[in-house]
């Protein structure tokens, strides 16, 4: 490794051995169905259709030029404004001048921390949280993700968050500069109640914090039928920090296509900002990265006549599939995390696990047996959780029921009949 700088090296060191394997090495198996990925395959055909009809109606000559916009094109930040304003029910409208694009989520997340964070500074992350996390903010910016420890899924939503946050910026010993919430949850598949949010940019705002609420799966709600009770969608954008006493420059909100339009590979997210200056610096990182093409399809894909149809049938359909994987689940007596967001929900399938090479070894017959499901482990799930994985539901009908057959089969081979039922 001469050839690399210290950072290329650390980076293949950290990084490169945490990735999937399934990144790493794509199965060519076209029997084996993978749901270890958050990818909504629901209205992957119908945005697809929206996506060709975009590009032969409108794309054009000039659209190989070099993007236009410093923060992005302006009709796409208009579009986005729009999206805003309509479905995250913001204290106060948004507007084109608050929001700047970059090639998906991640790297909105990677340029924001770059511009307020040093290398070898932390950010509070609440247990469990997105693996993805730990690659991303490391590989560019340096970031050290400082994980929030709770005893419980319920406590990483509720107030006893608050305590959780105290106590690890009290340990710490590298500076901390923001807090990351992942709103609604992955891998829980829930959202923040509007009480907690607040609570969290008091928090932010006593220590002199910045709040980055990443929001990718804010228009990935359905109702479940096993708990209707949750609490539903609130976007950081609808709080107000003026009544709060906080510092509205230190609130920023992110949001892609990949997600709630199923379309991971477009690569355009943004970030919903305040601060004009940091919005300026995230513009030297990002816009230009992204493709032409991706801002005709996303523009087009936010059109009110295409927006209104693709959530409702994404809703109707997440809601259909996770009925249908939770049914089985309540019918082989499956411990599982009631959801009502995101693409995925966590199970218990390696219910006698006792070490984390336990898990490990579930997951690998899960895998031979032709599923691939990701372990709770790699979501930093704490010593009391071993054995859940987190399923995503989010696709063909057909595969998830081959898929819920063959989840079946290992369950069983895996336990001594459990019916402890949900929790």
């Amino acid at each position: 490794m001469d050839c690399l700088s210290t950072r290329g090296c650390s980076n293949l060191i950290e990084i490169i051995a945490k990735v999937p394997k399934s990144l790493l090495q794509p199965s060519s198996n076209p029997d084996e169905i993978d749901l270890s990925f958050a990818e909504n395959w629901t209205i992957r055909h119908e945005v697809l259709d929206i996506i060709k009809g975009s590009i032969e109606s409108h794309f054009q000559a000039q659209h190989l030029d070099w993007p236009k916009g410093l923060w992005g094109h302006p009709e796409v930040l208009d579009a986005l404004a729009g999206l805003f304003n309509n479905y995250f029910d913001p204290y106060r409208p948004i507007e084109a001048q608050h929001v700047v694009i970059a090639p998906g989520a991640a790297a909105c997340l990677d340029a924001i921390l770059y511009n307020i964070c040093d290398a070898g500074d932390g950010v509070l992350i609440p247990c469990p949280y997105w693996n993805g996390y730990d690659n991303f903010f490391r590989a560019h910016s340096g970031v050290v993700p400082v994980s929030v420890v709770l005893p419980g899924f319920e406590d990483s939503l509720s107030s006893a968050l608050i305590a959780a946050l105290e106590r690890t910026l009290r340990s710490s010993t590298r500076p901390i500069k923001a807090l990351v919430l992942s709103n609604p949850h992955n891998p829980l598949g829930r959202c923040y109640s509007r009480d907690v949010l607040e609570q969290c940019f008091k928090f932010c705002q006593q220590h002199q914090l910045h709040l980055i609420s990443d929001e990718v799966f804010a228009l990935s709600v359905y109702g479940p039928h096993d708990l209707p009770n949750l609490p539903p969608f609130v976007s950081a954008l609808s709080v107000d920090p003026d009544l709060l006493g906080c510092d509205k420059t230190k609130i920023h909100v992110v949001w892609s296509t990949s997600k709630d339009l199923a379309a991971s590979g477009i690569r355009l997210g943004c970030t919903v900002t305040h601060n004009t200056q940091l919005r300026n610096a995230l513009a030297l990182m990002g816009p230009a990265n992204v493709s032409t093409i991706s801002s005709i399809s996303t523009k087009t894909l936010l059109a009110p006549e295409n927006l209104t149809t693709l959530l409702r049938l994404s809703s109707e359909r997440l809601a259909a599939a996770y009925a249908s994987l939770v049914s089985f689940f309540e019918s082989a007596g499956i411990v599982y995390y009631v959801c009502n967001s995101t693409t995925f929900v966590l199970a218990k399938l390696a219910p006698l696990a006792e070490t984390w090479e336990d898990e490990s070894n579930a997951v690998l017959q899960y895998r031979q047996a032709g599923v691939l499901l990701a372990s709770g482990r790699s979501y930093h799930m704490d010593e009391n959780h071993k054995g859940w994985m987190r399923i995503c539901f989010a696709v063909d009908q057909a595969r998830l029921a081959t898929a819920i057959g063959r989840i079946g089969k290992v369950y069983g081979s895996l336990s001594n009949a459990t019916t402890q039922g949900r929790q």
